[in-house]
């Protein structure tokens, strides 16, 4: 996703970052949210899960 970037303009992404931890079942990314970050996961996993249509249950999607 960077290697297009020159040393300078990766400074400048790494620069932009800030560390955040979230907590076991915690929601980091709801859809319908504001599409302003970018997520890099360090260390763990995310469950990706979603509420169709007629179902109160989220269904599980994925594993990150």
């Amino acid at each position: 996703m960077f290697s297009g970037l020159d040393e300078k303009e990766k400074a400048i992404v790494v620069d932009a970052m800030e560390e955040k931890h979230a907590l076991p079942g915690e929601v980091v990314i709801k859809e319908g949210d504001e599409g302003d970050s970018l997520y890099v996961v360090g260390s763990g996993t995310l469950s990706c899960t979603k509420v169709f249509k007629g179902q109160n249950a989220p269904t599980f999607l994925k594993k990150y």
